[in-house]
């Protein structure tokens, strides 16, 4: 049934999750993305619109110059082959 389907999803993406480092966070520049396969990187703003879309081929190490941001709260969003993870930060 559905239930299943949405729990096995939920696992692979809390295993994925403990495969990415993001750091500093909070950062007031240079925001480190570390792991595994990395092929696309999105940065959202709180009102969800676009503030960055990055297409990779299989980076294990991605540097993210966010200068130009307001400070706040964004959310990081990590694709690879194995599915996609989403982490909040924070821009001082």
């Amino acid at each position: 049934d559905g239930q299943d389907f949405v729990h096995l999803a939920n696992i692979g993406v809390n295993e994925m999750g403990n495969a990415f480092k993001v750091y500093p966070n909070p950062t007031d520049g240079l925001l480190h993305i570390e792991g595994p396969g990395i092929k696309h990187v999105m940065v959202f703003n709180a009102l969800g619109q676009t503030m960055e879309n990055i297409e990779l081929e299989n980076q294990n190490m991605v540097l993210l110059n966010t200068d130009s941001y307001e400070a706040g709260v964004y959310i990081l969003q990590i694709e690879t082959e194995q599915g996609v993870f989403r982490k909040h930060f924070i821009k001082r």
